[in-house]
């Protein structure tokens, strides 16, 4: 179960010792929360939250997050358009995992890995290029096929690019590893080169097969699974796109994310639709983690801007392909009929009511950072740090050192000097940077004082000065602007969260019977 709230706010809700009919609760806007729906919710919750409602205090929390939940949905239907286009990404979402199950439940693993068994070879090596043209393409194919293998033509973006943008690749592996994309090439004659129409443009592929009997692979039956949802969702990624998709991307803290409006340039060709570098751009903006309140649901973060782990065109590749196939498998599941539960998108809705209410609202601008730090610097005191002149020696020799008043008297002592051989002290550090052994006897010593050794539980010895003492001070704002934005954003989405559900409260007459919850039997009926 999804967790619309994540903290029970201190909003008022009229309680009462009994309030209504035997089996209800409570009840908002003057529909009544019943036992079966409370059952309901806490029989969906997974284990470790409902070990939390059988804590004290437990059931009247649940029912705190009932009665929110309600309240919400009651302010939608007043407005329901605020769930515009969040309500169509849920859709897409669930439709696309109640298909993906049932593909799931109908995938035989076993005669998945008896066909590969049976097919006579153990690998495969493969190579490929794409290309925009077919002229040019079986220029290549000619080119290999008489042992020439210049790799010096401008290829297009593909997803198994290299940094520089070339698609030219070779790959080897058992040959259950051989994708769905390149499938053609294991119907046409091996060892030759051929050309293939592929992501829109045209594909140059030289297999080989490796004759053997098949080795066993644990991943081979979730290999066979991602190939049968493939095989299920025809769909169209386009090189072209791609790259358009690319420069519409800046990266900002790792993540590929919108820098323009984009354009009609078709991406993705699903079997009942086009998504464009438009339209892609806008599911990445609706999908950004800044709009939401808290962490990204499941059904969701999928959709949310990609975090860079290759070249921009390659990770923006790998995040269309799987956004694409989330609306294909979702075209198909409405294909098959397959129709969501009535109250489905409830959670959509609560969240967009708090999303428009509460969350854009809860964004400060520079002005409001300054002012929510100016009056909270005591959450940004920067305790003590000390700089000090810092050595090591063996443990085991310090007892034949004589008398020792300073680093000069160390023989072989082990620390940091500069390029004129002077020791270099290390920069201002709190306490626990030096460590639970050292940190206390240099917060402990006066400056200037040479003090060792100071046993470090081991071979090694610490002998140190202070040489600066830096008071405890406030951290400037620009070296801590990013946390006082996040924290003032925090304060103040709670406290407009509380203002809302006050007023919700408040409007929709919400009442909940504290007996009634209190007794209620999580197993099934009240004591």
């Amino acid at each position: 179960m999804r967790t619309l709230l994540y903290t029970v706010t201190a909003v008022t809700i009229l309680l009462v010792s009994s309030c209504g009919k035997s089996g209800e609760l409570g009840s908002v806007n003057g529909s009544a929360v019943t036992t079966d729906e409370y059952l309901s919710v806490f029989n969906n919750l997974p284990a470790d939250l409902q070990v939390e409602v059988l804590e004290p205090g437990g059931r009247m929390e649940l029912m705190t997050r009932i009665v929110m939940k309600k309240s919400l949905l009651a302010a939608w239907e007043e407005d329901p358009s605020v769930s515009n286009g969040w309500e169509d990404l849920y859709r897409v979402s669930l439709l696309a995992d109640s298909v993906f199950n049932r593909i799931g439940m109908q995938f035989d693993s076993r005669a998945y890995t008896d066909s590969i068994a049976a097919c006579g070879y153990s690998g495969f090596s493969l190579q490929v290029v794409l290309v925009d043209d077919s002229a040019g393409a079986n220029e290549i194919a000619d080119q290999w096929n008489s042992g020439n293998f210049d790799i010096s033509a401008q290829s297009m973006v593909a997803p198994w690019s290299l940094e520089d943008g070339s698609s030219y690749r070779i790959f080897s592996g058992p040959v259950q590893r051989i994708t769905n994309t390149f499938l053609p090439l294991l119907t046409m004659e091996h060892g030759v080169a051929h050309v293939i129409p592929m992501y829109g443009e045209w594909c140059v592929g030289l297999l080989n097969l490796t004759e053997g009997d098949w080795l066993p692979d644990e991943r081979a039956p979730g290999m066979g699974l991602l190939a049968a949802v493939a095989s299920a969702t025809p769909h169209v990624v386009l090189s072209r796109g791609i790259s358009s998709l690319t420069e519409n991307c800046t990266l900002s803290e790792n993540r590929l994310v919108p820098s323009g409006a984009g354009t009609q340039e078709p991406v993705v060709l699903l079997e009942g639709d086009t998504l464009t570098v438009a339209d892609i751009l806008d599911v990445m903006s609706m999908a950004d983690p800044a709009n939401f309140p808290g962490e990204v649901s499941a059904e969701i973060a999928m959709f949310s801007p990609p975090e860079l782990f290759a070249a921009p065109e390659v990770t923006l590749w790998f995040y269309v392909e799987s956004l694409a196939q989330r609306y294909s498998l979702a075209e198909l599941a409405e294909q098959q009929g397959i129709v969501l539960p009535e109250n489905a998108l409830d959670f959509a809705r609560a969240e967009s009511v708090v999303r428009a209410r509460v969350l854009e609202s809860s964004i400060p601008d520079s002005a409001g950072v300054i002012e929510w730090f100016e009056d909270n610097t005591d959450l940004f005191l920067v305790p003590e740090r000390r700089s000090v002149l810092l050595g090591y020696t063996d443990s085991t020799a310090t007892t034949s050192y004589g008398s020792v008043s300073s680093f000069d008297d160390l023989p072989d002592c082990q620390t940091v000097v500069d390029r004129s051989g002077v020791m270099v002290p290390t920069p201002p550090q709190v306490e626990q940077a030096f460590g639970e052994l050292l940190g206390p006897e240099i917060f402990a010593a006066d400056t200037g004082v040479f003090t060792g050794p100071v046993d470090l539980d081991g071979e090694l010895a610490g002998w140190f000065e202070v040489v600066e003492i830096v008071p405890p001070e406030t951290a400037s704002l620009e070296d801590v602007y990013s946390q006082a934005e996040l924290m003032a954003a925090s304060t103040l989405f709670s406290s407009g969260f509380d203002s809302l559900m006050e007023e919700l409260y408040a409007r929709y007459s919400v009442t909940v019977d504290t007996s009634a919850v209190e007794d209620i039997d999580l197993w099934g009926s009240t004591r």
